[in-house]
């Protein structure tokens, strides 16, 4: 069905659910039920039962969304559609989009109608309606051992945010809440928690694996639910190609962690997550190092020398650049540091140490500079030796000239973008990379100078397991993490950086 290429569109969608506004289509039905079997009595119904026959259908209809159940409203959808001039196919994903949407607003509906029942029997009726909430919200030895009431998926995740908060960083939690609300709405975007089942993952993931990259960057799917995004993308000329099983194991175990507090709550019954993720080659590098030939083209190009100023970095020229456009690659080929931890040096973190200077890479910061500063992991936090290529390059010099006008940041001109990264900077290096020749596929990018440097300790005759602490790869010692270690230590390392050689450089 996630296969089949939808037509109708969400103007149509939008036309049919306003057609629905003040529809007295339930009348008859809740005239039935009021005085129906829904009420265990003799006699006259309850002074709230339309409120109560109301809440009810609400729930009904919720849980057929939320299992993608449009059967209840075949008909209608069928009706609907005809009055927009749409002829659509019993059982299509026409039909099932148009059907989804008639739900929710029936939910709505419902919902509005049972708060209006609700304030008119507060007013009429005051004591009684205040005798009914507090006997129905105060505990009882009949209901102590009942579950907690149903609570939606994103109602839960704020809750169980708010207990683990200092577990991630702020863009983490952001993140992940953007891809629980995704699997919100494929279940159902007004689902209970119950409904966080094998089978919803399972299904899922499913339809991840046609999930489309960068989906939220395509402006064809701007304001489109889950469901959409995928019809949407069949429908383009040139299809966006489906994410990678890696990415799918990242929405997986956005939802991981939330799903086992959920289980560790008493929220949902069964573990929902074991054997879910895909099998991915570990052993797969999907980002390499540059060779020496391409490191060479890279520091004998114009940036590196003379341009023809700025827009132009790629053409030769009489304009010399030294601010992050030049610095930032050089000290990433000798010290293997990451973009991101580069871009957010302080001039703080560059400092002499037992008589040798050294970058202080850490999250450690001021507290006005606590939102400026990260590290990928914990063990990221350390101490790194400055190459001696990077001082003979003038390094120190731009250093004393940053820190004598004021600036806080060594690279006071790269900002973060909404989701904390320093995303200019890496399009930037990617397409100046792409204009000299060096990057030809997205194997290739800024990060491939991390990995040259990896091999360049290993030229030197260095283990992984030894150079790791210079990337960030290992646990730093609290010493290190605060930048206090011993001269022997430092030494070593000092050593360790200086066997960083490229060949053509």
């Amino acid at each position: 069905m996630l296969r089949e290429d939808p037509t109708v569109t969400r103007k149509q969608i939008e036309d049919i659910v306003a057609s629905l506004a003040g529809d007295g289509d339930f009348a008859d039905e809740v005239r039935l039920a009021r005085t129906g079997a829904l009420f265990d009595h003799h006699g006259d119904a309850p002074l709230d039962a339309d409120a109560v026959v109301l809440e009810t259908f609400a729930e009904e209809y919720r849980i057929d969304l939320a299992r993608n159940q449009t059967d209840r409203v075949h008909e209608l959808a069928q009706q609907r559609a005809a009055l927009v001039g749409l002829d659509i196919e019993p059982g299509s994903l026409n039909e099932k989009l148009i059907g989804r949407a008639i739900l929710k607003e029936c939910i709505r509906s419902f919902e509005a109608s049972a708060s209006q029942a609700r304030e008119r029997l507060a007013c009429l009726y005051p004591e009684l309606s205040t005798d009914v909430a507090s006997t129905k919200d105060a505990p009882t030895a009949s209901n102590e051992d009942a579950p907690a009431p149903s609570r939606t998926i994103m109602d839960l995740y704020d809750v169980f945010k708010g207990e683990k908060e200092d577990d991630c960083k702020p863009d983490t939690w952001d993140q992940n809440r953007k891809i629980v609300q995704r699997f919100a709405e494929f279940v159902g975007e007004t689902s209970q928690v119950s409904m966080i089942t094998r089978k919803a993952v399972r299904d899922w993931k499913q339809a991840l694996a046609i999930w489309p990259r960068k989906a939220a960057d395509v402006k064809e799917f701007k304001g489109l639910a889950f469901h959409e995004v995928i019809g949407a993308n069949a429908r383009l000329e040139k299809p966006k190609p489906a994410i990678s099983k890696k990415t799918v194991n990242k929405y997986l175990a956005a939802v991981g962690p939330f799903a086992a507090w959920l289980l560790a709550n008493e929220y949902i019954e069964n573990d929902v997550m074991t054997g879910m993720y895909l099998a991915v080659d570990k052993n797969k590098k999907p980002v390499l190092p540059y060779t020496e030939a391409q490191i060479e083209t890279i520091f004998k190009s114009a940036l590196f020398s003379t341009c023809a100023g700025d827009g132009l970095e790629f053409q030769p020229g009489n304009i010399a650049i030294r601010d992050w456009r030049y610095w930032v690659p050089w000290i990433a080929l000798y010290s293997g540091a990451r973009l991101g931890e580069i871009a957010q040096l302080l001039t703080a973190d560059v400092r002499q140490l037992h008589g040798r200077w050294v970058f202080h890479i850490t999250e450690e910061g001021s507290e006005e500079e606590a939102d400026l500063k990260s590290t990928k992991t914990g063990g990221s936090q350390r101490v790194v030796p400055i190459h001696s290529k990077l001082i003979k390059r003038g390094f120190l010099q731009y250093y004393a000239e940053v820190r004598a006008r004021g600036e806080r940041r060594l690279f006071p001109e790269l900002k973060r973008d909404s989701r904390g990264f320093f995303g200019a900077a890496s399009k930037f290096f990617n397409s100046y990379f792409k204009a000299i020749g060096v990057k030809v596929d997205k194997k290739l990018n800024f990060h491939s100078l991390r990995h040259s440097a990896a091999d360049a300790f290993r030229r030197g005759g260095y283990r992984d397991e030894e150079f790791n602490v210079l990337l960030g790869h290992t646990e730093e010692t609290t010493t290190g993490i605060y930048g206090i270690i011993q001269p022997g230590t430092l030494k070593q390392r000092v050593k360790m950086i200086e066997a960083v050689r490229y060949s053509g450089l």
